[in-house]
């Protein structure tokens, strides 16, 4: 619980393969993707604006972050509701 961490480095290479060879074959994969990754640099760039003088951020950055956040969880839920058919045949993913 709380920080706790039960999967190994070589468990997240593997899933990260996996993930990295299902975007390559999927367009709607390659699509979350993309957004996905400006989102995160986004959010990242957001994160190290100012911080370097304040040590401490702004509501403003929370909230843009936050809103980062909140976007991507639903782009996640959308793909997920999405492909739904194919992850309940899936015994691994149910």
């Amino acid at each position: 619980m709380g920080g706790h961490v039960s999967k190994r480095p070589a468990q997240y290479t593997a899933e990260l393969s996996y993930y990295e060879a299902a975007c390559r074959l999927d367009k709607d994969m390659q699509s979350f993707d993309t957004t996905l990754q400006a989102r995160t640099n986004h959010v990242i760039n957001t994160l190290a604006v100012g911080v370097d003088e304040v040590r401490a951020l702004s509501f403003d950055s929370l909230k843009d972050v936050t809103e980062c956040l909140l976007e991507m969880n639903q782009e996640v839920v959308r793909v997920i509701l999405e492909c739904k058919r194919d992850i309940w045949k899936n015994q691994e993913l149910v």
